[in-house]
């Protein structure tokens, strides 16, 4: 932040791209890789594909990237440890699911996203009900998750939501923090 703050950017003027740009590139490129994916599944073994779940399937898989990517840079940049940020993203991505799915709680938050958009694309790869009483994907039986409109919407409402306000929260960090450049190395 030293380096920044010489060149005249104040903390919000720093991150905010960071924070505009990397989740806005990885929603993208998740997304289209989820709708290449089966793009490519459905050339390389034929069949049909269920346009509507893969793109739900993509829509949740985007989300919950760059939701990752936003605990990611608002654990690192306010505690100012790297490793913290490194370990955030292994919670997100694995033990914190695993515990809510433990426990029972696998509706209405950000970390079902990713399971929501696996049950997706099993669905979206089952096109009809003959497909999915063949592969055993009648409804939610083979995965467990909830695609329904409402777990769907909360679970994206509470990702955007969430994802706003540690936004915000990173800023106000960052503007509270003191530099002391007193010494041989520079502190936060």
């Amino acid at each position: 932040m030293i380096i920044p703050q010489c060149s005249g950017l104040t903390p919000a003027m720093y991150v905010m791209p960071k924070f505009i740009v990397y989740p806005a590139v990885m929603f993208t490129v998740s997304f289209l890789s989820v709708l290449a994916a089966g793009g490519a599944s459905v050339m390389l073994f034929g069949g049909s594909l269920s346009f509507d779940m893969l793109c739900l399937s993509a829509l949740c898989t985007a989300l919950y990237n760059a939701f990752i990517t936003v605990v990611q840079f608002t654990v690192g940049l306010c505690t100012g440890g790297p490793r913290l940020a490194v370990v955030s993203v292994i919670l997100a991505e694995m033990i914190i699911p695993s515990l809510l799915s433990l426990f029972g709680v696998s509706k209405f938050n950000p970390f079902t996203l990713a399971t929501i958009a696996e049950s997706s694309a099993y669905k979206a790869g089952a096109a009809s009900a003959e497909d999915a009483s063949v592969f055993g994907l009648a409804g939610d039986a083979f995965t467990g998750y909830d695609t329904g409109f409402l777990n769907v919407s909360v679970s994206i409402g509470t990702a955007v939501v969430i994802s706003v306000l540690l936004v915000f929260l990173t800023v106000f960090v960052l503007s509270a923090k003191q530099i002391k450049n007193e010494g041989s190395e520079p502190m936060l």
